[in-house]
C-alpha cells in the first residue's frame, strides 16, 4: 500500500472520529481522510458521499491507487445525509466547505427531513469559512460542542 501523507488540518480532522467505529465522510471530495482511517485501522469502515458523481470517481481512483480494500468502504451519491442510514455509522466528518453550506446540510437533514437522535454519535466539522457562523447555529440546533482546534495550512489556521 501506498503511503498516505496528510496535511495538518487533515489529520486534526481524523483525530476527531470515534476510534473502532465506522465514518461517513459527506461531500468527501478527494477520500482522502476516509482512507487515511481506513489504511490505519482507525475505522473499520468508510460510507463516502458526494452530491456529484465525478468527485466519486476521483475517489474511487485515490482510493484503488492506494491499496484500500474495496469492502472498506462505499461510494455514495447522495445530497447531504441523505446517504445515511440511521446507526450505520458512529462519526460524521463534514469538512473543506463554507460554514454556510455546512449550517445548510445539517440544517436540511434535521430540521427538514426525517433524521434526528441516532443517526450518528459524532458531527466533525471543518468549516473554510464563517466559523463563527456554524458554531453559532449548531448550538442554538442544540448540538454539543465537545472539542475545538486549530490547524495551520498554507499559512492560514
Amino acid at each position: 500500500m501506498n503511503k498516505l501523507r496528510l496535511s495538518e488540518r487533515m489529520k486534526v480532522i481524523a483525530s476527531m472520529v470515534i476510534p473502532g467505529k465506522p465514518v461517513a465522510d459527506i461531500g468527501t471530495d478527494h477520500g482522502l481522510i476516509p482512507a487515511y482511517l481506513l489504511a490505519e485501522g482507525i475505522c473499520p469502515y468508510a460510507v463516502l458521499t458526494d452530491v456529484n458523481p465525478g468527485p466519486l470517481e476521483k475517489c474511487r481512483a485515490n482510493l484503488a491507487g492506494l491499496g484500500i480494500d474495496s469492502r472498506l468502504y462505499e461510494l455514495r451519491t447522495a445530497d447531504g445525509f441523505d446517504a445515511l442510514k440511521c446507526g450505520e455509522v458512529s462519526s460524521v466528518i463534514i469538512a473543506g466547505m463554507g460554514g454556510e453550506l455546512i449550517s445548510r446540510i445539517v440544517g436540511k437533514a434535521f430540521f427538514e427531513g426525517s433524521y434526528g437522535p441516532g443517526l450518528f454519535e459524532r458531527l466533525v466539522v471543518q468549516p473554510r469559512t464563517h466559523a463563527d457562523d456554524l458554531r453559532a447555529f449548531l448550538t442554538l440546533s442544540c448540538f454539543r460542542i465537545c472539542g475545538y482546534r486549530l490547524a495551520k495550512e498554507r499559512g492560514r489556521i
